[in-house]
């Protein structure tokens, strides 16, 4: 289990600063945010030989910060500013994703729509692993099938 969290989290981390060194040319963040999606994936995908516990236990402590965080911005009070800083570490938790948020430029009761995709962001890192879990198709057994 050591070994896959700490896997996802280099792959978490280069993608920060990859992401953060191609913001400065345009559309490339964009490339290298759809490639972390991918290797992400190619990442949950591997997950097949070990038991779903595993697997879960992995995600959720590979996205314990974004759920931490995503909680804390929702939180009704502010205190000392909590409530700012924690969006702040959200977005920068999400920094691989967040160029392709930033395409989601309508608004919402004042809010654009990024914010709340956002704050969404670690439900929606659940339910892209969950897809990409389930869709995994179980190769046959060869020991039950039998060609002569």
């Amino acid at each position: 289990m050591t070994r896959i969290i700490l896997r996802l989290y280099s792959i978490h981390i280069f993608a920060w600063l990859a992401i953060w060194l191609a913001m400065f040319w345009p559309g490339v963040d964009l490339i290298l945010s759809i490639i972390y999606l991918v290797i992400v994936a190619a990442e949950f995908r591997s997950w097949g030989r070990h038991s779903k516990g595993l697997g879960w236990g992995s995600f959720f402590i590979w996205q314990a910060p974004g759920f931490v965080f995503a909680l804390a911005s929702l939180t009704p009070w502010s205190w000392w500013g909590l409530k700012e800083y924690a969006f702040f570490l959200l977005e920068f938790w999400y920094t691989p994703v967040v160029p392709l948020l930033s395409l989601l430029n309508w608004a919402i009761a004042g809010y654009p729509l990024y914010y709340y995709a956002l704050l969404a962001t670690p439900l929606l890192f659940a339910i892209f692993f969950m897809v990409i879990v389930l869709s995994k198709k179980s190769a046959p057994r060869s020991s039950r099938i039998r060609y002569t």
